[in-house]
Parts: structure tokens; sequence; C-alpha cells
């Protein structure tokens, strides 16, 4: 007896409703703006709290983000662009940095800051904070939207 004589065909319809790629993104929040991106901006700055420059505290307390969402970290204040260049502040405050960009002041100029709490405290804290914990954070974002750092 021959196996194609023994089987029986049956009609199968499959129904898949997947959700657009769009749909995903936003669900998730990846959009740009979103929650994700939001919380990337906040545990960065919550990790570079250690090696914001503080005397008082008002650099760490007064952080924004701007451009909705995350999109860009803040520290307003006639002083915060020297504290991130690590330079005296001489001569014209700079101007907005999200606006204005232009920094009228050459970093590499002489006037090193000393910072409290160095060498941990110091300038470029951000960009250190995402060299040193840059993965945790990426771990602690990726737990939260269900996936993994690979």
């Amino acid at each position: 007896m021959a196996l194609g004589s023994r089987c029986k065909l049956m009609n199968v319809k499959i129904n898949l409703n997947l959700k657009t790629p769009e749909q995903i993104i936003k669900e998730k929040g990846l959009e740009p703006g979103g929650k994700v991106q939001l919380a990337l901006a906040d545990a960065l700055v919550a990790y570079g709290d250690k090696r914001t420059p503080m005397q008082e505290g008002n650099l760490i307390n007064s952080v924004k983000f701007a451009l909705s969402g995350g999109q860009e970290i803040y520290y307003p204040g006639p002083y915060a662009r020297y504290l991130w260049y690590g330079v005296k502040m001489e001569g014209k405050p700079p101007k907005h940095p999200v606006l204005q960009p232009d920094f009228d002041r050459d970093p590499n100029s002489s006037g090193e800051l000393q910072f409290q709490g160095g060498p941990i405290r110091g300038k470029y804290w951000l960009m250190r904070t995402w060299q040193d914990d840059g993965n945790k954070i990426l771990h602690e974002i990726a737990e939260m939207i269900g996936g993994k750092v690979k």
C-alpha cells in the first residue's frame, strides 16, 4: 500500500494579525522622544551625578531635557559651559548651548579648573559616565523594554 493512499489532504487557513513596525516601535516606547529615550537620558544623568561638578548642588539640581523627551541634556546657568570644559570663567558668559551652541572661549586655554571631589568630579562628566557606566545603563534600558544587549 502506498503512503499517499493512506493520507487525507486537509485545507488549513491561517490568519496572522501582525503589528506594523511603527506600532511595535510606539508600543515599546522606541520612537524619538519616547519613554526609552527619556529613560536613557535620565539614567545617564543619574549615573553622572557622582561625576558632576558640585559645590552647592545647583548644577546637578538644574538639569533639563531639551527638545522633547531627552533628545538633549541641558544644564542651564552661565557657568555650566565653563564647568563642562573645565576652564575658568573669563569674558562674556557663553551663549545658550542648545539654541546658540558657539562657545566664545577656547576650551584649551590656560586656566584649568580644580574640582572639589576630583578626579571623579570634573569636566566632561556625562561623556565619562557613558564610558564607565554605559553598559550598565544599556542593560537597565534593555530590561525595561524586555530586550537584551548584544
